[in-house]
């Protein structure tokens, strides 16, 4: 629909909106009277117009100025818009995702001494750094009309996943964020990849579990996303991914001649796509953080406690680190209770094998 759309828009020598609307205005046979957002949005913007009497009054008047069969093609505009209107696409509507965990954004640090309020937001005020005005310029490429394919690498709690959650914000209405995990992350990517309409963002947070897969499910998606990418007539498409380096490394590791080579799609897939995250903040960083402490409560507090730079550690990976001691077994619970009263005995960091075995003995069961 928005192909012919734009097809019989050109033909009609691109007038203007003023100008389309005017006329639209003007013929009492119109059932649709659409504003000049609109008029826009069916021209030129991706998405299905609401209601299709807008859609059909814009393609008639259009077909008017460029001397078409106006009826015919309010009939096919309206045949159209009702076969749109019934394909499910893959993905949500970007102005929907409105929920950074759902998306796997970590969860921000949030202790009795911060007085986190209802007014405070989900996530932490965010500072940029060097990375991400590296990784708005990709999105503005897609923006622009080209498919585009970028995988942060970076370890754990760097900031990889808050950066591509960042990046969507620079994408227009219109667009769409497709997350596939169900009900394997492979199984689903691969199950309606084909159905994928442009103007999609292909979410895949953790890499490794869409790619490095113990059959040939990541392979074989891996090729899918590559014949996506190479199809103009899908485009544009903006694929975002996180992944450790480790499996980044695995994953594009070119095999000694003669070896088995499990992830030549992959390879071929990643190779100069990646983006790193760096470990910690640089001195440029830190000083970016100090002028926006003043803003939320959890940036001043890791801005006070993080050692060495490393905030992103201290403001996503303390609620991990936290939720994995409440439900560690009774061993390893009593083992870290016993070097945590270790420490705050005053013990030094190198803490002997022997003290934590006898140490942590007595916590068992406490």
């Amino acid at each position: 629909m928005k192909d012919l759309l734009f097809e019989v828009y050109t033909a009609a020598d691109e007038p203007s909106l003023d100008e389309i609307a005017a006329a639209i205005g003007r013929d009492d046979t119109l059932i649709g009277s659409p504003g000049r957002d609109t008029i826009r949005r069916c021209i030129s913007e991706p998405g299905v117009p609401a209601r299709q009497s807008d859609a059909v009054a814009v393609a008639v008047v259009l077909a008017g100025r460029a001397g078409w069969d106006a009826d015919g093609i309010a009939c096919r505009v309206a045949e159209l818009w009702v076969k749109a209107r019934l394909v499910v696409q893959p993905g949500e509507p970007l102005a929907e995702m409105t929920d950074p965990f759902a998306l796997e954004v970590h969860h921000a640090i949030n202790t009795e001494s911060l007085s986190t309020g209802p007014g405070l937001p989900l996530l932490p005020v965010y500072v940029e750094r060097d990375h991400d005005a590296r990784l708005r310029a990709l999105v503005e490429e897609a923006r622009s009309g080209g498919s585009r394919l970028v995988m942060l690498t970076g370890g754990s709690s760097t900031g990889k996943t808050r950066a591509c959650w960042e990046a969507l914000r620079h994408l227009p209405d219109g667009w769409r964020v497709w997350h596939p995990f169900d009900p394997t992350r492979p199984e689903a990517a691969l199950a309606a990849i084909e159905q994928l309409a442009p103007h999609t963002v292909v979410w895949l947070n953790e890499a490794q579990h869409y790619l490095l897969t113990t059959s040939d499910l990541g392979e074989r998606l891996a090729a899918k996303l590559r014949t996506l990418l190479a199809d103009p007539g899908r485009a544009p498409v903006l694929v975002l991914g996180t992944v450790w380096p480790e499996y980044w490394r695995t994953l594009t590791l070119q095999p000694e001649p003669g070896c088995e080579d499990p992830h030549a799609q992959s390879r071929a897939l990643l190779a100069g796509h990646d983006l790193p995250v760096p470990l910690a903040f640089s001195e440029t960083d830190l000083r970016a953080l100090a002028r926006r402490a003043g803003e939320d409560p959890r940036l001043a507090y890791a801005a006070a406690h993080a050692e060495n730079g490393a905030i992103t550690q201290y403001l996503a990976g303390a609620p991990a680190l936290l939720e994995r001691y409440r439900t560690a077994p009774d061993g390893a619970r009593a083992l870290v209770e016993a070097a945590m009263d270790a420490r705050r005995l005053g013990h030094g960091p190198a803490l002997p094998l022997a003290l934590l075995e006898s140490a942590a003995a007595g916590y068992l069961g406490n």
